[in-house]
């Protein structure tokens, strides 16, 4: 994690995946991690909460980068 910066926190499925279609055709590497505060297993889902946003996407670049991805956003 020295060497990389948190460039995004989204639970918008959509916009996740646009921002990582801009950073790889501008050819910027990055990682992610998926959290999920709920446990939404097949019989154990979280009634009245949508399962599109029940996931946070945190989406890391390397610092060198990180300039060049914030104008991307």
């Amino acid at each position: 994690m020295f060497f990389k910066k948190e460039l995004c926190i989204t639970r918008d499925m959509k916009y996740y995946g646009e921002l990582i279609e801009r950073l790889t055709q501008n050819g910027i590497k990055y990682s992610f991690k998926l959290n999920s505060p709920f446990h939404t297993g097949r019989y154990h889902g979280v009634p009245l909460i949508k399962s599109d946003v029940v996931y946070e996407y945190k989406i890391m670049v390397a610092r060198k980068d990180y300039d060049l991805a914030k104008t991307l956003l």
